[in-house]
């Protein structure tokens, strides 16, 4: 309870010392009645009037406390709902954000999942592809060969072949064919029959 300001100090002080939270901070009984023997002295020395008119001004100035503190609490629960209320929002927009989020996320695992069964779907096919060829290749040989690709012949390789034949090759002569050096180690037909005669002829 609130102390009046009007109220007269002895019991003012006895009030608040009695009020107190601790219970070694409170006087004892035998304190108490010491102090109230001391303070009613000022009480009996007041005209009764002058003291029931203080006692109306306490219970005023103790009413009027009161209903501050009623204001100030409806304040304040107002104060709360509003907070509330915005923390509600707050986790209103929150939870919004997490559905747009998990929405994404099962869209992206939706693609995902498609994707890998395309792919899946693309190795399947692949396999089968190859059994075919295969078995296209073991019944008919030959159709899915490729051409072979000539070998690249080095200059050492036509040095060595050159020597093989007995073909003299200079530095910085061209460098022929194979095919050809062949047929330039060996005679043509029409010159060795124009150079032999033919057994038999007169």
């Amino acid at each position: 309870l609130p102390v009046p300001s009007t109220c007269p100090d002895g019991f003012k002080i006895l009030m608040k010392q009695t009020w107190q939270s601790k219970p070694r901070n409170r006087p004892s009984f035998r304190q108490t009645l010491m102090h109230l023997d001391i303070a009613s002295a000022d009480v009996l020395a007041t005209p009764q009037e002058t003291y029931f008119k203080s006692q109306a001004e306490w219970r005023e100035e103790v009413k009027k406390h009161f209903e501050k503190i009623k204001s100030e609490g409806t304040c304040i629960h107002r104060l709360d709902e509003e907070l509330i209320r915005r923390r509600r929002e707050e986790l209103r927009h929150a939870l919004d954000i997490r559905e747009h989020y998990e929405r994404k996320l099962e869209r992206a695992n939706n693609l995902y999942m498609e994707l890998s069964a395309i792919m899946l779907q693309l190795e399947v096919r692949e396999k089968e592809l190859i059994k075919r060829e295969q078995a296209v290749e073991k019944k008919y040989p030959g159709t899915y060969k490729r051409h072979p690709v000539r070998p690249i012949i080095h200059p050492n390789t036509v040095e060595k072949l050159m020597k093989r034949k007995g073909v003299s090759h200079k530095p910085g002569s061209q460098t022929k064919r194979p095919d050809l050096l062949k047929s330039e180690g060996i005679p043509s037909t029409e010159a060795a029959s124009n150079g032999s005669p033919v057994s038999g002829s007169p």
